[in-house]
């Protein structure tokens, strides 16, 4: 694998960033048709203060889904946009690859709240859980993946990613170090 200046390089088209466009075109069409402002009852102009409590929590669990959705895909993008040529681009790759990780995990936490507390159907949302958990696999996979970049560093660099990687490793096992 010879490098690539930065400037010459494109994203790639795969499989991870497609299905989570197909994702998250269901949920937003879900959410566009829960939680608009016609479904919920408003008596009052002052949008700063929510007169209406259960506005409030409405409009805060609207936009935190929102917020999630789009740091999701941020996530997503920024760690495919990095093909790793030394050490600290391959910990930034996998660094983001895991925030993407737990940022959808938290999506699926949410998901269950609001199809339990919110005046929803809940079936659709309990009915894409599955798909974002098989989603987290995926990236997962994709995670193990950037491994195949390491053969580009020098030895020594190699060797630290491996012994950091034990050593967490060790840790999330509970093994005393």
């Amino acid at each position: 694998m010879s490098n690539i200046l930065k400037s010459k390089r494109k994203e790639s088209s795969f499989q991870i960033r497609n299905e989570w466009l197909n994702l998250r075109l269901k949920l937003s069409e879900y959410l566009r048709a829960d939680f608009n402002d016609n479904k919920i009852s408003y008596n009052g102009t002052d949008t700063l203060r929510y007169p209406n409590i259960y506005y409030y929590d409405f409009d805060h669990e609207r936009k935190r889904l929102l917020k999630l959705i789009d740091r999701i895909q941020d996530l997503i993008y920024d760690a495919n946009s990095i093909f790793p040529t030394n050490l600290e681009e391959y910990k930034e790759r996998r660094y983001l690859q895991s925030l993407a990780i737990g940022a959808v995990s938290c999506l699926v936490l949410e998901l269950e709240f609001v199809a339990k507390n919110y005046k929803v159907k809940p079936d659709k949302y309990i009915n894409l859980t599955p798909s974002f958990k098989s989603f987290v696999t995926k990236l997962k996979g994709w995670r193990a993946s950037t491994k195949r970049y390491l053969s580009i560093l020098p030895e020594e660099q190699r060797k630290l990613v491996e012994l950091e990687a034990s050593l967490l490793n060790n840790v999330a096992n509970g093994h005393n170090l």
